[in-house]
């Protein structure tokens, strides 16, 4: 038996390789091919601020306005106009301050898409949707349409009377612009604006009606600012009526 078994395993060693079946060739390691070039601007790196792209989807159906902005002639050199649409406020275009130098007014030209605009202008561009001095709408620009905005900021300093409340060193308050309720100061959290009560506050507001309400030891009666133009004002806050008291 062993003579057997190993009769068949000298057969099985000259044994020819099976017709059709390729041998085990060894691993080669894989040759890369070379690096392509990438096309100009394709190699931005990934975070590199773009330029906004909104309008190249109406890029067929546009039409060159001009942005007049009179007033603010001692405005900031962050402030700038900001064009949005008026449906989504995607932003089209920022235009500083600083692009159009001018004292009494300011213009610039463009293209907009044929469409509902919305046009703002602001201290800075982060919240030039949020916190404007001016703001107008357009239901559909045509070519070479004008469109002017006063947008003077004015100094407004504020007394705060809070008669019976705690003696305290700073309180929330939310400034509120009438009729807009998407209107917000940058630096206004959930908690309101972080005023010293004891102390003048002055900050620039465009032309337009606002209200302050103190959100601390209340409810309170907000008291109502008026502003077209410099403004030096006592705001005396009352507390609500116990039916009004939640």
């Amino acid at each position: 038996m062993l003579a057997l078994a190993g009769y068949a395993a000298l057969i099985a060693w000259h044994r020819e390789p099976v017709a059709g079946v390729a041998s085990a060739q060894p691993l080669r390691e894989r040759q890369l091919p070379p690096p392509e070039h990438l096309a100009a601007g394709a190699d931005r790196p990934v975070g590199d601020a773009v330029p906004t792209d909104a309008s190249s989807t109406w890029a067929a159906d546009e039409v060159e306005v001009a942005i007049v902005v009179n007033g603010a002639p001692n405005a900031p050199p962050t402030a700038g106009v900001l064009v949005t649409t008026a449906d989504t406020q995607a932003p089209l275009a920022w235009l500083p301050f600083g692009d159009a130098p001018g004292t009494s007014s300011r213009r610039w030209t463009m293209q907009v898409p044929r469409r509902p605009l919305r046009v703002f202008v602001a201290e800075q561009h982060a919240s030039a949707a949020s916190a404007w001095w001016a703001s107008t709408s357009l239901s559909a620009p045509s070519t070479g349409q004008q469109i002017d905005i006063d947008a003077a900021p004015h100094p407004v300093t504020l007394h705060l009377d809070l008669p019976g409340a705690a003696p305290l060193r700073s309180r929330p308050f939310a400034l509120r612009r009438i009729g807009e309720p998407a209107w917000r100061l940058p630096r206004s959290g959930p908690a309101g604006l972080t005023i010293d009560p004891a102390k003048p506050w002055t900050l620039a507001l465009g032309a337009g009606d606002y209200e302050l309400e103190p959100l601390l030891d209340g409810p309170w009666q907000p008291a109502a600012i008026s502003v077209r133009g410099p403004l030096e004002q006592r705001l005396t806050f009352a507390r609500r009526p116990r039916a009004d008291r939640p």
